[in-house]
């Protein structure tokens, strides 16, 4: 260095290009920082092999390996690897010396359970260079003690951090990140400040070694970041639910560190705090895999064993973990694991009552009665919902506001409405969701209001009322969009969907549904893609185009293979497979899926089970099992009576109108066709599987019959089929639409043999 220096004070006119780890710190110095190879995580095939890292390591690769090739099988692990050295050449020439040995997917596996994988035994090298490790040692032996332990300590971050993170946990001065930052041992970028992941992995160990500097650091840094997390359920109760989501998620990987810090030294305390807003995130970004994780990690840490005391816990840790039981109770029944929900629910209430934990009594007691309503438990779960209510607004008016309560409130509301839905009570459960519609907006939560107008907007579509559905729908996707809940956003959008194309608004229809799945698609969410791609398959089969739908029942199938899988989900997923298979013809395969969800839906009453059961009928009968159809139908239609749901009771009442004419009882046949005609009348769409079959049956039953209405019914429906096929904007499906269906070539047919006749 002191060399440089004399020569350009000696020669200004000479420029000199130098490499080096640390700046050089002279007058005039022009620094590039040289930063990792870059690739595309997420390439193609022909994309990656244009990136950088890519083919520094296809080159090196080949120095052990001449015909070493990327192909579509390797490549993922290939781009794993060129991540976890985050493109140092270093590493992806360390990485690529091994390819004679391993395939690319086990060197990554190798590099991720150790670094030390990555080396070398050329004797060309200079020995600080043929391993990371000895490229660390060599950068840790320059530092200076407060430099090394600066590094150690920093090394209990994850991903990056910011200055004021980094002064509060390790009380380092800016000083010391800078001149961290100056020898190329620490990035900084846009205010935050990272280590290369590998090094930080290498400079842990040298933390670790001195165990009490270890755990006094990673307490600090727990501390920190609950604190943070904690700090944002203020936001989210001022309704800044976006920008509460948005600066965990910026923090996330130090978050996980905290929590999981916090869980081996039993922090019930500090976790519980933090509990909600990171509960809030992970609703938010559909990642309830991981709430429930890191919920169970947390109550693990509160109730280690079944032989563990709680009463021995202090109250303050009882009401602490109370909280968190309740909240994992919410995460294990989003995961169908009712049973678990419901002990894990009577655990936090217990806790709740006996250490005036009025949040985990009340939330436990709420997501008690849900889990109840889950396992149809219906007189158990109506008395719990009705005493859940009662507390909330008794803990309420005693205490200062609480998210958690309001919450709660929410969750009863949406119970008892549900409860009462199911009962055939249509106005009882929107009453139910407007009181809690009012609650939301009277308390500022535009979160809880969103889903409250999403609820409003399901009961109303699934009772006919699209007028109410539609508008309703539109307002929760406006406010979701808004806060940014974008698995709110999914199903909302798949709600429209499924609203309009009951009403044969089909483009609308097809265009909302394919956002949802997009949406779904993208956050993972099982469930939210189960439905999407029932509701966007079974649109498909309507408009004819049921060949075209194969990719997406095979996405179907692999979801409904899961093993832990909500039995609502997999119902529903049946029954569309089976409403498939009857569309292309497939009777035998049509009536296994129809009697796997039949047989499923026995554990349900309502709406599930009542449609499960039409397409159980309908399978029966392709199949001409005729009477094991009657029953199926009959049984659904009992379960709409019970609903006082006339209009989806259509399709059932058509089915056995089938049956009796096929078996040439034309008086029955006739009977049921006068039973839904004053429906279709009143409500010309009637039906969930297909709009058209009851029209087409009960023309069929008139005819035979000589009824001067049939020509009227015939008319009407092919008015209908038209009206439906003009508001196709695609010319290809609305002819699919017209003349691939074979209910509507037969309508098409007929009316027009009936033209021909006058």
């Amino acid at each position: 260095m002191a060399f440089v220096s004399e020569l350009l004070q000696a020669a200004p006119g000479v420029q000199i290009v130098a490499t080096s780890r640390e700046r050089l710190n002279l007058h005039g110095e022009h620094l590039y920082a040289v930063e990792g190879m870059s690739f595309a995580p997420q390439a193609s095939l022909a994309q990656a092999l244009t990136t950088p890292a890519v083919q520094l390591f296809v080159q090196s690769a080949r120095r052990v390996q001449p015909h070493f090739t990327v192909h579509e099988t390797n490549l993922p692990a290939l781009l794993r690897i060129c991540a976890l050295v985050q493109g140092m050449p270093l590493g992806l020439e360390m990485a690529a010396a091994w390819v004679d040995q391993l395939a690319p997917a086990e060197i990554a596996h190798e590099i991720e359970q150790s670094v030390d994988f990555l080396a070398l035994e050329s004797h060309d090298v200079p020995a600080r260079q043929q391993s990371l490790r000895a490229v660390f040692a060599w950068s840790w032996r320059l530092l200076s003690p407060t430099e090394q332990q600066a590094w150690r300590q920093l090394s209990i971050f994850r991903g990056s951090f910011t200055r004021h993170a980094a002064e509060k946990i390790t009380g380092l001065s800016l000083r010391v990140l800078t001149s961290l930052v100056y020898k190329s041992l620490l990035r900084y970028h846009d205010g935050y400040y990272d280590l290369h992941e590998l090094l930080r992995q290498l400079a842990e160990e040298q933390l670790q070694a001195v165990a009490e500097e270890y755990a006094a650091v990673a307490t600090r840094h727990s501390d920190y970041y609950l604190a943070f997390v904690a700090a944002q359920e203020q936001r989210i109760v001022r309704h800044e639910l976006r920008q509460a989501t948005d600066a965990i998620q910026s923090e996330i990987d130090n978050i996980r560190q905290a929590w999981r810090w916090a869980a081996t030294q039993t922090n019930i305390d500090a976790l519980g705090a933090a509990a909600y807003a990171l509960w809030q995130f992970y609703a938010m970004r559909g990642s309830r895999a991981e709430s429930e994780q890191m919920l169970r990690l947390a109550t693990a840490a509160g109730l280690p064993s079944a032989a563990f005391d709680d009463q021995a816990l202090p109250q303050n840790r009882q009401r602490s973990l109370s909280k968190l039981l309740a909240l994992h109770a919410d995460t294990l029944v989003v995961q169908g694991k009712y049973a678990d929900a419901a002990a894990t629910a009577r655990q936090a209430m217990t806790l709740g009552r006996r250490s005036n934990g009025h949040e985990g009594e009340s939330y436990g007691a709420a997501v008690l009665g849900q889990a109840l309503t889950h396992m149809n438990h219906f007189d158990d779960a109506r008395p719990v919902a009705a005493e859940a209510l009662h507390l909330v607004q008794r803990y309420t008016s005693d205490s200062a506001a609480s998210a958690l309560l309001d919450q709660a409130a929410w969750v009863i509301y949406e119970n008892l409405a549900f409860l009462t839905f199911e009962a055939g009570d249509y106005p009882g459960a929107r009453a139910y969701m407007r009181q809690s519609l009012q609650r939301a907006q009277a308390r500022g939560h535009q979160h809880q209001e969103q889903v409250c107008l999403y609820y409003l907007a399901q009961y109303a579509g699934s009772a006919g009322d699209y007028a109410t559905a539609l508008p309703e729908y539109e307002q929760s996707l406006a406010l979701m969009r808004s806060l940014g809940d974008q698995l709110g956003e999914a199903y909302t959008l798949i709600g429209v969907g499924q609203a309009c194309r009951l009403q044969g608004a089909y483009t609308r229809a097809q265009n909302a549904l394919a956002q949802g799945l997009d949406l779904a698609q993208q956050l993972g969410d099982v469930f939210c893609q189960i439905t999407a791609l029932a509701d966007l398959s079974r649109l498909h089969c309507l408009l004819g185009n049921a060949p075209q739908v194969g990719p997406w029942l095979t996405q179907l199938a692999q979801l409904l293979a899961q093993r832990e899988l909500n039995p609502g989900r997999r119902l529903y997923g049946l029954d569309l497979l089976a409403f498939h298979a009857l569309t292309v013809g497939d009777g035998p395969q049509a009536l296994a899926y129809a009697e796997e969800a039949a047989h499923l839906a026995q554990g349900y009453i309502g709406y599930g089970q009542a449609r499960a059961l039409v397409t159980l009928g309908q399978a029966r009968a392709d199949n001409q099992q005729w009477a094991v159809a009657q029953v199926a139908y009959q049984q659904a239609v009992d379960g709409y009576a019970k609903l006082n749901n006339a209009r989806l009771a259509v399709e059932p009442r058509a089915g056995l109108a089938q049956i009796a004419l096929a078996q040439g009882d034309l008086a029955q046949a006739r009977a049921w066709v006068e039973s839904f005609l004053p429906v279709l009348v009143s409500e010309p769409r009637a039906g969930f599987n297909s709009p058209f079959f009851a029209y087409w049956v009960g023309y069929q039953v008139l005819a035979a019959a000589a009824d001067p209405r049939a020509a009227a019914l015939l008319q009407s429906a092919h008015d209908l089929l038209h009206q439906y096929a003009d508001a196709i904007h695609d010319a290809a499906l609305r002819c699919a639409f017209l003349q691939r269906v074979a209910i509507h070539q037969a309508l098409q047919r007929a009316h027009a043999e009936l033209q021909a006749q006058r």
